[in-house]
């Protein structure tokens, strides 16, 4: 995610370079062309309607591309709210019972500690399937061996990890670790975990219509290649130079505009535009480690150049 205000122009120029560059050929040689003697302006009006026609389908597009991206940093804020969630149940519930017959704190201590190290590789496993990345130490770390193996193996390693949690949870109900309507609420929180997830999946598996992206940009393209050809006709020869940095602002802003769409309608692609899992991943890490008394914690992820992965 993109947190300075100020962008480096060296940065800029690689999306925009090629149109401007063509932008500025053409314009050029067509003021070129008219200093000797040859005219080949054409009237600027059915430019300036295809100009209208793009503008407003490069707002559909890109109001629809944020539109996904903000549903995807949505999902990452539910996340990160209910493990929050999550952590705390699981500590209270399981620390409240030592009152009753049978209790052992060592095995309450033990849930609690494999409930949260199961919920830490779970927002990791999440980042990394869908950036279709291969599972890291990060992810695997807080594993047991068994587990780790079926993650592994597993065709929906996230799914898989859901499903332990909630087996785990009974499981606790069962030797009277948790007790009572505890496993209620928690099954709850599993519940809104996995409809994130799934809201995330739906995400990276549904790209937006092929259709708009590929007509905008080829639009986008007939009318930076023929609007110097309409420019011209606004200029008297004196004056035709100003048809080409007229040009290359016209072409930049329509360009971004462009460009801006395509990198925010994929928001799961591991690119410096995307959503911030690896930080909110880190931020939830570290305040479940917390929950369980780790020290040191993991260092929290600061910006670097701008951005924030």
């Amino acid at each position: 995610m993109l947190v300075r205000t100020i962008f480096r122009p060296s940065r800029i120029w690689q999306y925009v370079k090629l149109e401007i560059i063509v932008a500025t050929v053409i314009a050029a040689a067509l003021v070129a062309a008219q200093q000797f003697g040859l005219d080949l302006s054409v009237p600027f009006g059915p430019l300036g309607v295809l100009g209208s026609a793009v503008a407003i389908t490069m707002g559909f597009r890109n109001n629809t591309a944020y539109a996904r991206w903000w549903e995807a940093q949505s999902a990452w804020g539910t996340i990160s709210n209910i493990s929050r969630q999550y952590a705390r149940l699981i500590v209270t519930f399981a620390r409240s019972h030592s009152h009753q017959t049978g209790y052992d704190e060592a095995r309450a201590g033990a849930f609690i500690q494999s409930a949260l190290h199961r919920q830490i590789a779970w927002i990791h496993v999440l980042r990394h399937t869908l950036r279709r990345e291969p599972l890291s130490d990060d992810a695997l770390m807080y594993l047991d061996a068994d587990e780790k193996q079926l993650v592994i193996g597993s065709v929906s390693p996230a799914t898989t990890l859901l499903l332990r949690s909630g087996q785990h949870i009974y499981a606790a109900m069962a030797n009277g670790t948790l007790q009572g309507f505890d496993s209620f609420q928690l099954e709850g929180c599993l519940s809104q975990l996995q409809i994130a997830q799934g809201s995330c999946e739906q995400i990276k598996n549904t790209p937006m219509p092929r259709q708009y992206a590929f007509f905008t940009t080829a639009f986008s393209w007939i009318f930076i290649v023929t609007m110097p050809f309409g420019l011209l006709s606004q200029f008297e020869i004196s004056t035709a130079w100003v048809v080409i940095p007229l040009s290359i602002i016209l072409t930049f802003a329509f360009t971004i505009i462009d460009k801006i769409g395509q990198v925010t309608e994929e928001p799961f692609e591991g690119r410096v535009q995307d959503v911030p899992m690896t930080a909110i991943c880190r931020a939830i890490e570290r305040e479940l480690l917390e929950v369980l008394g780790a020290h040191p914690l993991p260092p929290a992820m600061e910006p670097h150049d701008g951005y924030l992965m």
